[in-house]
């Protein structure tokens, strides 16, 4: 999946939703006036969420990068809970992706096996 880096750079995110049983994460982004794109992480493996919880939404997205993640090789050991060549990581399938969302407001960096982009409006 392609990204316009750039455009998420200049976004703001507005929510941000964590559903631990279906191990899956919401991020909306949003733009003046009234556009706004949801963001679904899928099958997270490995993620860190540290929000300004001084600051309420929204919070400016600065700093925006999705990376393919094409083998075993290209984990990092802290990016998931099992060592590598444990039975549960062999069922994976690649490309996995890894995302990270930031500003002064708010950090978000996952390591997910699928992203979807809906347009909201």
């Amino acid at each position: 999946m392609n990204f316009d880096v750039e455009r998420f750079t200049r976004s703001c995110v507005y929510n941000v939703a964590i559903d631990i049983e279906t191990s899956t994460v919401e991020i909306g982004f949003s733009w003046y006036p009234d556009t706004t794109e949801t963001l679904r992480l899928i099958g997270l493996l490995s993620m860190t969420y540290q929000p300004d919880f001084t600051d309420e939404p929204p919070w400016v997205c600065l700093d925006f990068s999705v990376e393919l993640i094409n083998s075993m090789d290209e984990l990092d050991q802290s990016e998931v809970l099992w060592e590598k060549g444990a039975n549960a990581l062999k069922d994976l399938s690649f490309p996995l992706y890894r995302f990270y969302a930031g500003s002064a407001d708010f950090v978000f960096f996952a390591v997910c096996q699928e992203i979807e982009l809906s347009t909201d409006s």
